[in-house]
Parts: structure tokens; sequence; C-alpha cells
């Protein structure tokens, strides 16, 4: 991914992920997506409901990317 850095657009993220689960925009033209990734929903054996899953978040600027970051979420 850092390979993409000052390169990658909007449409390429589009093309292969999708539309972002989130995104917004900022000042100055900058804007930060996110996706989940790998999302698997578990029910435990005391009926609690969870996810887990990755969060894949984008920051563009001028709409081209300028980083990212990805970490693992349970909810």
């Amino acid at each position: 991914m850092n390979s993409l850095i000052g390169k990658g657009d909007k449409k390429l993220f589009v093309d292969k992920y999708g539309p972002p689960d989130k995104q917004a925009a900022l000042d100055g033209g900058d804007d930060v997506w996110e996706y989940r990734l790998n999302e698997q929903k578990f029910t435990s054996p005391t009926g609690y409901r969870f996810a887990t899953f990755d969060l894949l978040r984008l920051s563009f600027k001028s709409g081209k990317l300028s980083g990212w970051s990805k970490t693992s979420e349970v909810k």
C-alpha cells in the first residue's frame, strides 16, 4: 500500500473494494475513507453477539492517497 501513496486515486480503491463504508470530507479538500474488511459475525455460547473485522482507513489529499492504516477490531 505504501507504493500507492501519492499515486493511487479514489477510483482505484472503489474498483478494488467498492464504495467506502464510511467517508468524511475534511478542510482543504482532504478526505478519509474507511472500509470494513474480512468481517465475521459470531454468537457466543451465552448469546452475546459480536463481529470481528479489519478496519482499513485511507486518507486522500487532492484525490490521491496520502496515508493509510489497518487495524483489527472487535465490536
